[in-house]
């Protein structure tokens, strides 16, 4: 099955790397697919490492790519930071 996701890397620096990406959830594994471009894939290749982020808050994925209003920014997305909003699951890979 696969699960809509945010991937969280870090490069060997540490510089963090975050990637809304689906991931095949297994029984015994997760499978991550980055395209070999990517810094995703070149941080895995790096480290070894990431973290899938599930979350049920499907504005987490969209808020990005909506326009902004006047000079009004939003810094995080809505609902970010407040557990009661979304549900988050964290894995290791």
């Amino acid at each position: 099955m696969i699960i809509e996701s945010i991937l969280t890397t870090l490069d060997v620096a540490g510089t963090p790397n975050f990637a809304p990406m689906g991931v095949e959830w297994g029984e015994q594994e997760i499978v991550i697919k980055p395209f070999l471009e990517t810094t995703t894939f070149q941080n895995l290749r790096d480290t070894g490492a990431a973290v899938v982020n599930l979350t049920d808050d499907a504005m987490l994925f969209a808020w990005p790519g909506l326009p902004l209003a006047g000079a009004t920014r939003r810094l995080t997305a809505p609902g970010a930071g407040t557990r009661s909003d979304s549900k988050c699951h964290s894995v290791m890979a």
